[in-house]
């Protein structure tokens, strides 16, 4: 039989069903960092604009779904939702002689992140079911919702008296290939140990979408900008470990720990009709500049979350 017949016969034909698999839901805690770095022509100037999230708590919600099939054919698939409860980022503008121009520290809330990650496989079952170890290829999707306000410490060289309003969003998203391995190890019948290791050559693709109005030497100027940022080399790793206990019935709880790390260097960003409106104390405008192109430095994602588990077998 041809692997294309193997397959098809794997995965439609209903008079052999999966062997066995199971389902689980779950709820716990998750943390995210991230760090963004291009640069930004402006005015004849080239400075580097750091958008940094120091931190960002999150309630997670997670599920999977785990069937061996007909021909041992390993099927896996991971989903989860974090909602925040609180965060804090920076943003820093630097010139090229390395003096800050501009730096705020600034609140991350009102946001979200998800993931998912799906592939197929090959399970391979060792003493008598005691250890498996599944090689999986297949695709992964992680992205992130940021909103920042609520700006404060500001220093640099360039003069601002106060901050009269900001709000800006944030949006990554990492895409692509996924290949790994599942592994598992059962010492009894009650007890599960289980390993999931990714790696991702992946996409990016983000919007970074910013207004600032602050007064400075009795001006106020007002900032839009509104960017698209893009990257084909990017790289990333998620591993997941955890134990599960069943008392030999088809329900179990269990305890998970996951890690998540996505980086890109090198790529572009293209910046759509922005515009910096220089305004006097009276609102009076005085002139308005036109920003350029922006070049991606580097960006990286990581997040490390905890959950309790609770599967059904079948």
């Amino acid at each position: 039989m041809g692997l294309y017949s193997l397959l098809m016969h794997s995965l439609f034909v209903t008079a052999a069903p999966f062997a066995e698999g199971e389902v689980g839901l779950g709820i716990g805690y998750r943390i995210d960092a991230s760090d963004t770095v291009f640069l930004n022509p402006f005015a004849g100037e080239i400075y580097e604009r750091n958008v940094h999230i120091h931190y960002e708590n999150r309630v997670l919600f997670s599920g999977f779904v785990k069937a061996t099939g007909p021909y041992d054919l390993y099927v896996r698939a991971y989903g989860d939702y974090g909602v925040t409860i609180n965060g804090k980022g920076g943003l820093r503008d630097v010139d090229v002689l390395n003096e800050e121009a501009l730096k705020f520290t600034m609140s991350v809330n009102n946001d979200n992140a998800y993931d998912f990650s799906g592939g197929v496989g090959y399970e391979l079952s060792f003493c008598s079911g005691k250890y498996t170890l599944a090689p999986l290829v297949g695709f992964a999707y992680h992205r992130q919702n940021n909103q920042f306000t609520s700006p404060n410490m500001i220093i640099g060289n360039l003069y601002v008296e106060k901050i009269d309003y900001f709000k800006a969003t944030y949006t990554p998203r990492f895409y692509g290939l996924m290949v790994g391995f599942d592994c598992t190890f059962k010492p009894t019948c009650s007890l599960t140990a289980f390993g999931e290791f990714e790696y991702h050559r992946a996409y990016y693709r983000a919007n970074y979408n910013e207004e600032i109005v602050f007064t400075t030497i009795g001006s106020q100027i007002s900032a839009f900008s509104q960017i698209t940022q893009q990257s084909n080399q990017c790289n990333g790793f998620r591993g997941r470990i955890g134990a599960e206990y069943s008392s030999c019935s088809m329900f179990s709880v269990g305890l998970a720990l996951s890690y998540l790390f996505e980086s890109a260097y090198g790529g572009w960003s293209a910046v759509h009709d922005p515009e910096i409106i220089v305004k006097d104390s009276s609102g009076t405008e005085l002139f308005a500049l036109a920003s350029e192109r922006n070049d991606l430095k580097k960006v990286w994602w990581q997040s490390f979350d905890i959950d309790l588990t609770v599967t059904y077998r079948f």
